[in-house]
C-alpha cells in the first residue's frame, strides 16, 4: 500500500516536470528580444543622424565664415562697403555661440570639479543626452537577458541530469533523484524570474520611447528654426537689402563687360586736340581706316611733271640779303 502512494506522488510531480513550465518565458523572451533589438537600432539610428546634424551645421558654419572672408578681402579698407562686409563677418562669427546657446552645436565647456555641478544642456545636446540614457538601458537589458540565458542553461543542465537519474534502476537513485528535481525546480524558478524582470524592462523602454522620440523630433525642429532665425543676421539682411535699393537695385543691374565710358571720352579729346578743327580724321581714331589703306603702295615715277620748274622753287626760297651789321 505504501508503496503505490510513493509511486503515485512520483508519477504526479513527474507530470509537473514534464509540462515544462519553462516554455512559456522562453517564447516571452524571445518576443522582448525582438523589440529590444528594435529599439535599440532605431535610436542608434537616431542619434547618429542627429550627431550628424551639428556636423552639418559646423560645415556650414566654416562654408560662411570661409565666404564672408573672402567677399571682405576683395575691397580696401577705404573703401566704402569694406565697413558693411566687416560687420558681415562679425554677424556670421557671432552664428557659433548663438548655435551652442541654444544647443545646435556642443560648446567647450571648461573641466568642472567634482563639487561643481555642471550646466544644464539644452536643445539638441539634451536630445543626445537622453538618446545615450536610453541606450545605456538598453545596454542594461541585454545583461537581463544574458542573466535569463544563464539560467536557462541551469534548467537545461538539472533537466538532463533529471532524465539520466530515471532512466537508472539503482536503489539509491530515488534520493538523487528527488534532490536533483527540486534543483529544476529552482532553476526554472529563476530563470522565469529573470525572464520576467527582462520582460518589465522591455516594457519600460517601450513606454520612455514615447517620450523621448518625440521630443526629439520637436526640439531638432525648434533648433532649425532657432539657427534660421538669428535675429542679428535678419536685421542686417535688411540693411544690405536697403543698400541693394539705394543703388538702383544691385541686383537687377546688368555687368557692362565695355571699357569705362570715362576712358573713351578722355581718348576723344585727346584726338581732337591733336587733329585741330578742319583737319583730317587721324588715323588712330576708332573710325579711321586701317593703316594699311592709308598708305598708297603704287610706284610713283622720279621724272618730275612737265610743268614744273626747279628754279621758280629756289627763287621762291631764296633768302633775302641781311644789312651789314655795324660795330663799334
Amino acid at each position: 500500500m505504501l508503496h503505490r502512494v510513493k509511486v503515485s506522488l512520483k508519477s504526479s510531480k513527474d507530470a509537473v516536470l514534464r509540462r515544462s513550465p519553462a516554455s512559456a518565458p522562453e517564447t516571452r523572451y524571445e518576443a522582448s528580444l525582438d523589440v529590444l533589438d528594435s529599439l535599440e537600432r532605431r535610436a542608434q539610428r537616431v542619434r547618429t543622424i542627429l550627431q550628424a546634424n551639428e556636423g552639418a551645421w559646423k560645415a556650414i558654419l566654416a562654408n560662411m565664415t570661409d565666404s564672408v572672408g573672402s567677399i571682405l578681402r576683395m575691397f580696401e579698407a577705404t573703401h566704402p562697403f569694406h565697413s558693411t562686409a566687416t560687420e558681415t563677418a562679425n554677424i556670421v562669427s557671432a552664428l557659433e555661440p548663438h548655435m551652442q546657446k541654444i544647443g545646435l552645436l556642443r560648446s567647450l565647456q571648461p573641466v568642472h570639479r567634482q563639487d561643481e555641478s555642471r550646466p544644464p544642456l539644452e536643445g539638441i545636446q539634451s536630445v543626445i543626452a537622453q538618446i545615450d540614457e536610453f541606450l545605456d538601458k538598453c545596454k542594461e537589458m541585454r545583461k537581463r537577458a544574458s542573466l535569463y540565458e544563464e539560467r536557462l542553461k541551469e534548467v537545461n543542465y538539472y533537466l538532463t541530469k533529471v532524465e539520466k537519474l530515471e532512466a537508472t534502476q539503482k536503489q539509491d537513485s530515488d534520493t538523487r533523484l528527488d534532490r536533483n528535481r527540486m534543483k529544476l525546480l529552482e532553476a526554472r524558478q529563476s530563470a522565469e524570474d529573470a525572464c520576467n524582470s527582462f520582460q518589465l524592462g522591455v516594457e519600460m523602454l517601450e513606454r520612455n520611447k514615447d517620450v523621448v522620440f518625440s521630443r526629439a523630433l520637436i526640439v531638432y525642429v525648434s533648433d532649425q528654426l532657432a539657427a534660421l532665425k538669428f535675429e542679428p543676421l535678419i536685421e542686417h539682411e535688411k540693411e544690405l537689402q536697403d543698400i541693394m535699393t539705394e543703388h538702383g537695385s544691385l541686383t537687377s543691374q546688368k555687368i557692362d563687360w565695355s571699357e569705362s565710358p570715362q576712358m573713351n571720352l578722355s581718348n576723344d579729346r585727346i584726338t581732337q586736340g591733336v587733329q585741330g578743327p578742319g583737319k583730317t580724321q587721324s588715323r588712330f581714331s576708332p573710325d579711321a581706316s586701317p593703316l594699311s589703306a592709308s598708305v598708297d603702295h603704287s610706284i610713283q615715277s622720279s621724272t618730275p611733271p612737265p610743268d614744273f620748274d626747279p628754279h621758280e622753287l629756289h627763287e621762291e626760297h631764296a633768302p633775302e640779303a641781311q644789312p651789314a651789321r655795324e660795330y663799334a
